[in-house]
């Protein structure tokens, strides 16, 4: 018996048109519930597992049956059609011929049997009295006209695992799009669907065959890709060699990474064909593999798999390209698939099954064809809609659940226990082995022997500890008890933790964190993947531009839950989606505050062809009652403004102005005798003359008194303010003699509210000069990709309104930018900022949480090692030091997949 796979390919030579095409459905419908990957094993496969009989059973073995049920409607139309016919045709004879030419059994009496009306009554009498009404040639058109109808449709939408946005008004290919009459509206394709990040995440793969069960597991992903950027193209090197079977299960290991000369692959990394090749080599190894251990399932693996599109590939390259593809492809899951393919159905009935345009031209017969055809397209249509739905409904909601903490461990400064805990800690910390090989690692220890030698170790670790009180414990590296013991030193945990860090997709993090921190974020501050070529989302259908605008929209809806009315959100970005993103900011949050270019690569950029652009932007959005923070408190504006008073920094500045509109004539009013008397003065009255644009003064300078007006070289100048200023606040003037001269100055403020302006240049903005420099100077290297300057993210925070008390989430990690910055802030002020991170690469535990040990214990760095000779003493127990840092693992999509259990009954 044909299985689903073959129908379509059967359906050839006498077979009707219909079973062709429904075949082809058949064929359809095996791709959309991906009944091929039945033999799955694992996370959702296995609830389309226990559909599948269901599907097979009612939607593809008894698609027929739905077909000529749903078509019946034909055939009674068609009989009612010939009916009124014949009752037409009898009446015509009678009210031709005599009203008694047909008798009661509806007989037409013999002599009108040869008249025109005659003829077309018996013709009209014998079409009523067949067998069927419409011909087995007529119905199987019609059939053949609505699978193919259900094949387009669903063809349409339907790209390799996902639902695609292709919405039609017309044939002509003309899309509709969601529009509520708003003034401007920015839609995307991916618009009403969350986009899932795939890498660096490996879920488990495992399928079944030959009575075992095959597993793909991920030994080694050396070069993975930093941040969220995917990087060059890595592949998938199976390890065949390595492949173990123990009992029923056998498991092949995998290298995920760059290709290297040693590979000697042909075909270069492009295009899938270098995958292809590797796949091809696998499959080489197994048989070899299969003939000298003889093993079954291994031999099964080279079996032929099943299905037309796979019948030359054996079940094992089957397997390795859908699991290089899953893990290397981003994808989607809809917010609403029933709505979504419902609307679209009924658009496609309307442009394609009805056609408007043709409907005034149709015979009775072809729109009683147009009638049952849309009848059976919304019946047979949304019954697969229906099925579709609840699997994507379920992985929709698994999606949008919390996603459950796997792991917390702390981060904790020896130096911030109180003197009981630290001696009794202390001990433990000694013995401690994983610690001081972390330590040492991380550059801290110096090229201090001693800390190892076998017998004078213990004294050697005590003396460090007491004069390195900045150490970094990290509570993963001890038994429960002691981080109990360590923990309990804080009165309240979360109250005391300076940073919060999660490793996991940054979706479900900003899911986990918004029901505490819900409107208690002052700043948000993140630098997403720029979407360049060397950034690229690299989603399978190729909506580069589509994909990025889903991510960012998810994710900024959650973030915007975070800020409170004044809160802000700052947004690192370049021209390849600067416009795009500023428009559904727009459409996000309530006030743009600002957009400033920033000068990170003076040098410019390399680009052929085009201009060489050294700038990126800062986008600044807020809440309702946003207002941006300021930049001048910098060490730089701190060195222009020499003095500190009650109202804050200032300097003193010559009272006569100098430059543009400095002359007496440009501002006359400005032009006035101050007397003085030693280091006191006076404005005397006066009294303004229109006519002769001049004050007259009204009283001479009283005894010891002395006339100074503003002049300088001879020439008439004016001062910087009025005389009533002057004279309404006289402690904010001086006087100065030097030689002869009597100078008069004024304090001029550091503007500590003033508003940030829109052009941001400095050196320390550099990424390449400061970004990159700085990883070096802590890990000797730099082992990320693009590093933003601290001093940048500094700023950012200062005119995010990131002040004394804030929290500062960053839910695009990368190499932990954000958390170094606030450090420094926080060192600057002690201003107790705290920062929450999100990141999900494997860099969370290579670079993230190295560079925020390594600026805990010491502020500055040089080639990997603290700056200093390696006994730190008391140097970093200064103000605004980080005392404790939480970090968490929380569970991702594919592990919430693959833990959820099915009762298959």
């Amino acid at each position: 018996m044909a299985n689903w796979y073959t129908m379509g390919v059967m359906a050839k030579g006498g077979e009707s048109a219909a079973a062709g095409k429904r075949g082809e459905f058949a064929g359809l419908l095996g791709r959309l519930f991906q009944l091929d990957c039945a033999d799955l094993d694992f996370g959702v496969y296995r609830i389309m597992k226990l559909k599948s009989a269901v599907i097979k059973e009612r939607l593809i073995d008894g698609i027929g049956d739905i077909a000529e049920q749903a078509l019946g409607g034909v055939d009674r139309e068609a009989r009612k059609r010939r009916q009124k016919a014949l009752e037409k045709a009898a009446g015509e004879v009678r009210e031709d011929l005599t009203p008694d030419a047909i008798n009661s059994e509806g007989e037409l009496d013999a002599q009108y049997r040869g008249t025109n009306v005659g003829k077309k009554y018996l013709k009209a009498r014998e079409d009523a009295k067949a067998e069927g009404a419409v011909s087995a040639a007529e119905m199987d058109k019609i059939e053949a006209e609505l699978f193919n109808h259900l094949c387009r449709f669903f063809d349409r939408y339907y790209e390799d695992g996902d639902f695609m946005p292709r919405r039609r008004v017309s044939k002509r290919g003309v899309h509709s799009l969601p529009y509520n009459g708003e003034d401007v509206h920015l839609h995307w394709a991916n618009r009403g669907q969350y986009y899932i990040k795939s890498a660096p995440q490996f879920s488990s793969y495992a399928f079944n065959v030959a009575g075992g069960r095959v597993r793909f597991v991920v030994r080694a992903a050396p070069d993975m890709p930093k941040d969220n950027n995917k990087g060059g193209k890595r592949l998938f090197f199976p390890l065949m060699k390595d492949a173990a079977a123990r009992g029923g299960e056998m498991e092949i290991p995998f290298e995920h990474r760059l290709p290297n000369a040693k590979d000697k692959i042909k075909n270069g990394n492009g295009n899938g064909k270098a995958q292809d090749e590797i796949i091809a080599r696998a499959e080489e190894a197994a048989r070899k593999a299969a003939d000298k251990t003889k093993n079954k399932m291994l031999a099964a693996l080279l079996d032929k798999a099943d299905g037309k599109d796979n019948k030359d590939k054996t079940l094992l390259a089957l397997h390795l390209k859908r699991y290089a593809r899953g893990s290397d492809s981003d994808f989607f899951i809809h917010k609403d698939l029933r709505g979504f393919l419902s609307g679209a159905l009924d658009s496609y009935i309307k442009t394609e099954v009805l056609d408007i345009g043709e409907f005034a031209r149709m015979d009775e017969t072809r729109i009683v064809w147009n009638a049952a055809l849309v009848r059976a397209m919304r019946e047979i249509g949304g019954e697969i809609i229906s099925f579709l739905a609840q699997f994507e409904d379920f992985q929709k909601t698994l999606w949008e659940k919390k996603k459950f903490v796997t792991e917390t461990n702390y981060i904790v400064r020896l130096g911030a226990l109180d003197d009981k805990t630290r001696k009794a800690v202390v001990g433990a910390v000694v013995k401690n082995e994983k610690q001081w090989k972390e330590w040492k690692k991380l550059g801290m220890l110096g090229k201090d022997a001693a800390l190892f030698a076998a017998k004078q170790k213990d004294k050697a670790r005590r003396d460090w500890l007491a004069n390195n009180p900045a150490a970094p414990l990290d509570t993963k590296h001890f038994d429960e008890t002691f981080a109990l013991q360590l923990l309990a030193a804080f009165d309240n945990i979360d109250e005391s933790a300076d940073g919060v860090v999660i490793h996991g997709d940054n979706f479900h993090a900003l899911n986990l964190i918004t029901g505490k921190y819900r409107g208690g974020v002052k700043c948000v501050y993140i630098d997403p993947p720029y979407n360049t070529d060397s950034s690229a989302i690299l989603y399978k259908n190729n909506l580069k531009d589509s994909s990025w605008l889903t991510m960012m929209e998810n994710r900024l809806m959650l973030a915007r839950l975070l800020l409170p009315d004044d809160g802000i959100l700052c947004c690192a970005i370049d021209d390849e989606e600067a416009w795009r993103l500023r428009a559904l900011m727009q459409s996000i949050f309530e006030c743009e505050l600002g957009i400033a270019p920033v000068c990170t690569t003076p040098a410019g950029r390399k680009s052929s062809g085009q201009f060489s652009p050294c700038h990126e932007y800062a986008f600044f959005y807020g809440m309702a009652n946003s207002v941006p923070g300021s930049l001048l408190k910098t060490t730089k504006e701190e060195r222009r403004y020499r003095y500190t008073d009650k109202q804050g920094r200032y300097d003193w500045n010559n009272l006569i102005r100098h430059g543009s509109g400095d002359k007496r004539e440009d501002s006359p009013r400005l032009f006035y005798p101050i007397y003085v008397d030693g280091e006191n003065f006076r404005i005397p009255k006066m009294k303004w003359d229109d006519e002769k644009r001049e004050y007259d003064i009204l009283e001479k300078p009283r005894k010891g008194e002395e006339e100074v007006l503003p002049i300088r070289d001879g020439v008439e100048k004016r001062w910087h303010r009025g005389w009533e200023r002057v004279q309404s606040e006289p402690g904010e003037y001086r006087v100065r003699r030097k030689g002869g001269d009597i100078s008069v100055d004024f304090r001029i403020r550091m503007d500590e509210e003033a508003m940030p302006k829109t052009w941001w240049e400095k050196n320390e903005y550099s990424s390449a000069n400061h970004g990159t420099r700085a990883l070096k100077e802590l890990f000797g290297d730099s082992p990320f990709d693009f590093p933003k300057a601290i001093a940048l993210v500094e700023d950012c925070i200062r005119a995010s309104g990131g002040n004394e008390g804030a929290h500062i989430v960053d839910f695009f990690a990368g190499s932990g930018t954000t958390a170094h910055a606030v450090i420094n802030l926080n060192r600057e002020d002690d201003g107790g900022r705290k920062f929450i991170l999100a990141e999900m690469g494997d860099h969370f535990d290579t670079v993230v949480l190295p560079r925020i040990k390594k600026v805990m214990f010491a502020p500055e760095w040089k080639d990997g090692k603290p700056a200093h000779n390696g006994n730190g003493g008391n140097m970093f127990e200064g103000k605004g030091e980080p005392r404790l840092i939480k970090y968490q693992r929380i569970e991702s999509y594919e592990d919430a997949l693959d833990n959820i259990h099915f009762d298959e009954e």
